[in-house]
């Protein structure tokens, strides 16, 4: 095993563990907040699944698999919800906001009942069945209704400021999903299972460019999320 998963994939659960509870903390009430926050912790779920599917091998692995593939879809729904809510409403009428989780519910239902997405898991190898594409598929549309969704937002909005923030989490998430799509999705849909634990570590370019926008055009109160964080750690 390459000897630099472990700490790098400890590191991101810790970061955005901290980052998504403190997010959290700023208020429920505020969707921004929320949605941002469970981004934060869904990507520390999804790294502490490739890490215990390295760590723990006792009879868990197709667990694991599950775990992380259902963590995925999850950040991908919640970044599309993110989006449609940063930096204000852009679709009015709630119930068609929500309708992404409809195909959401349905993916997890194939994941966690059948076998039709991910097969029996061999070491770091697992099986590929034909449900993956449609996983696939929805994992990387929901990104890019993401990015237009911010692309409208940017269009949308007047304030410079605002505009400056959604350039910086657009270009962010774009670098992240890609590459994270190349190592999570493409390869393995190809037999090559050796990069999956590469998906959390991209997004750290999503992490860098919302930090970024934080502290240069005050994000979610940077002084007091910097002090909680402090406080926190």
């Amino acid at each position: 095993m390459n000897p630099v998963i472990i700490p790098a994939l400890s590191l991101v659960i810790i970061l955005n563990f901290i980052i998504g509870i403190v997010i959290l903390s700023r208020g429920f009430k505020n969707k921004v907040n929320l949605l941002f926050g469970l981004i934060s912790l869904g990507v520390s779920l999804w790294a502490a699944g490739i890490l215990g599917f390295y760590l723990i091998k006792i009879q868990l692995d197709y667990l694991w698999i599950i775990e992380t593939h259902s963590s995925a879809a999850f950040i991908a729904v919640i970044f599309l919800l993110f989006t449609f809510n940063f930096p204000t409403l852009l679709i009015k009428k709630p119930y068609i906001r929500m309708m992404p989780l409809v195909p959401f519910f349905i993916i997890l239902y194939y994941l966690f009942f059948t076998k039709d997405v991910i097969g029996n898991a061999y070491g770091i190898n697992y099986e590929i069945n034909s449900g993956y594409l449609f996983y696939s598929l929805f994992i990387m549309l929901y990104f890019f209704i993401g990015y237009f969704a911010l692309f409208l937002q940017y269009k949308k909005s007047s304030n410079d400021e605002q505009r400056i923030q959604v350039k910086y989490i657009l270009g962010g998430a774009i670098l992240s999903s890609l590459l994270a799509s190349i190592s999570d999705l493409v390869l393995p849909y190809f037999g090559i299972f050796e990069y999956n634990w590469l998906g959390p570590i991209f997004t750290f370019f999503l992490v860098v460019t919302i930090a970024y926008a934080i502290l240069k055009h005050h994000l979610f109160n940077i002084k007091v999320v910097a002090t909680e964080l402090f406080t926190f750690a």
